[in-house]
């Protein structure tokens, strides 16, 4: 499901963010995120977000998990990975949307993520802090 702000024209992008826990990262969602990003040449940017209650990755171990189960399938040249140690969700979504000029964020459908982006505000309604288009993955 793709959820555009009010508003917004949709339009190419340059950089794409999927925020996800490396440890759930499904294969399938990023070989998708990579097809819709290779006509625009856009970045992909893998920002790993812990799931509310799990302990954080060590850099190493986020990187090792990266590069070896990640990265080494999708052969995407450019895939980038960050691993986001903030914890004011708010504060993380303007980073990623404004500091970074993203066009599209990406996220999974359920209680971690996509819930702690639209919690407070009722279902299909995005936040007015979110101001890009927000493509919400089935569980």
């Amino acid at each position: 499901m793709l959820l555009v702000p009010e508003r917004q024209e949709i339009e190419d992008f340059k950089c794409m963010v999927h925020i996800t826990d490396l440890r759930y990262c499904k294969l399938s969602l990023l070989n998708y995120l990579v097809e819709l990003a290779t006509p625009y040449q856009a970045s992909l940017l893998l920002a790993h977000m812990p799931m509310s209650g799990l302990p954080s990755l060590e850099t190493k171990e986020a990187l090792d998990i990266f590069n070896n189960e990640i990265s080494s399938h999708l052969r995407y040249d450019k895939l980038f990975f960050d691993q986001i140690k903030e914890k004011n969700l708010e504060k993380v979504y303007d980073v990623l949307a404004y500091g970074m000029n993203t066009g599209l964020l990406a996220v999974v459908n359920h209680r971690f993520h996509l819930e702690d982006i639209v919690s407070q505000y009722q279902i299909y309604t995005l936040p007015t802090h979110i101001t890009i288009p927000l493509l919400v993955f089935p569980n």
